[in-house]
């Protein structure tokens, strides 16, 4: 069985937050070959900033986006087509 109109919000939490790992694991890694930079403070800190910036950026974004998302229940509704010259 595939996925279902009722899955998007856990999928979108679920796609963004794999984005946002992501995005982190890269900065922890440009951050960690930064000369003189200690390695486990650096792959630390530069990981939960992007983690914490992230997971606001989701809270308060991703809802709105997904009310947007044609075949949700929240979208906004086209006006059915009749076949029906208007004017």
């Amino acid at each position: 069985m595939g996925p279902t109109a009722r899955d998007r919000p856990r999928g979108g939490v679920r796609m963004s937050g794999s984005c946002i790992g992501l995005l982190a694991a890269l900065v922890a890694e440009i951050v960690s070959r930064l000369p003189g930079v200690p390695f486990a403070a650096s792959v630390w800190a530069s990981s939960l900033l992007v983690v914490t910036a992230g997971g606001v950026v989701l809270k308060t974004r991703l809802p709105a986006t997904l009310r947007r998302m044609p075949g949700s229940a929240n979208a906004p509704q086209e006006a059915p087509q009749t076949g029906m010259a208007t004017g």
